[in-house]
């Protein structure tokens, strides 16, 4: 039979082009939203752990159960994310390594990187696909201020793992000026808090 046609060979080319677009789009878009009544209630500031730099605050009271929202980001498998993320530069990726959240094994590895290109958090997470770059005012890094208690303090704000998301909420009523705090999960790298680490990251005092 007849082969195709310069123009229906160009339409095939477009379709294919425009497949692969919408699953890359969909795929490298960032998740995470924190909601609109609870974003006035939080406060970006210096933190009170010693050497954490910034920390987030609650602006108002908030009560026990209080959602704040879900950590933003690009979902990545730990295997993309080494070889993809900041094109494989190990510096750039420390520098990311911060903010990164390592799912539990029931989101068979996955992670989420709320950060840029060069592994630094900005105020927006930003949707990268090849040279493309679009800030996107509706997630916010916010959320990923938020620091580990220092040693002798408790968590105030939990983490639980819904539809491929981690969702953040008040674990006890939390005053107005009160930091937050939540612990990172034991996938989280804690060498560079001071102390030794065991196989699993968490952080242990030498008098423990």
């Amino acid at each position: 039979g007849a082969g195709l046609n310069p123009t229906q060979i160009a339409a095939s080319v477009m379709i294919g082009l425009t497949v692969w677009f919408a699953f890359e789009a969909y795929e490298t878009a960032p998740v995470g939203h924190i909601p609109d009544d609870v974003e006035g209630k939080l406060k970006v500031q210096d933190s009170e752990v010693v050497g954490a730099g910034l920390g987030l605050f609650a602006g108002a009271d908030m009560p026990e159960g209080t959602l704040l929202g879900s950590y933003p980001g690009r979902r990545w498998s730990q295997q993309m994310w080494l070889s993809k993320k900041a094109g494989g530069d190990t510096k750039k990726q420390d520098k990311a390594r911060t903010y990164v959240w390592v799912m539990d094994e029931g989101n068979e590895g996955m992670v989420i990187d709320p950060t840029n290109g060069d592994g630094e958090l900005e105020a927006n997470a930003a949707w990268e696909l090849g040279p493309l770059r679009l800030p996107l005012d509706n997630v916010k890094t916010t959320l990923c201020r938020i620091n580990e208690p220092p040693r002798g303090s408790d968590v105030n704000v939990v983490a639980d793992y819904i539809d491929g998301e981690v969702i953040f909420s008040v674990e006890r009523p939390v005053k107005a000026g009160e930091e937050l705090y939540i612990d990172y999960g034991p996938m989280y790298d804690r060498k560079d808090y001071g102390g030794p680490t065991n196989s699993y990251g968490w952080l242990t005092y030498p008098d423990e």
